[in-house]
């Protein structure tokens, strides 16, 4: 989440829990703001936890606001990233189509 964003999302489902026509709609006809920020966080509301770095700069979950740990991040953009190919699949012959 952008630090400091206010914007009313609609609900995130579990994984597991087929949506409802009605979180459908929630979702098609949501629009998203532009948001600027320069600070996220990051975190499993299922799980109440953030991603966070603690005091020895470990990658860690922790509860939201507990200290010591850093729940801040910023984004950079990758550089000199090297280009990987796109992926084929060298199919030949007819699909299956039976069921």
């Amino acid at each position: 989440m952008a630090n400091g964003d206010t914007t009313d999302y609609p609900e995130t489902l579990a994984y597991h829990v087929e949506p409802t026509p009605e979180h459908v709609a929630n979702w098609h006809d949501f629009v998203d703001p532009a948001i600027t920020a320069d600070t996220f966080t990051i975190s499993v509301s299922a799980l109440n936890r953030n991603l966070a770095i603690d005091n020895t700069d470990k990658v860690q979950t922790a509860v939201p606001g507990s200290a010591p740990a850093n729940e801040t991040f910023i984004f950079e953009e990758a550089a000199n990233c090297e280009t990987l190919p796109k992926a084929q699949s060298h199919f030949s012959g007819q699909p299956f189509k039976d069921t």
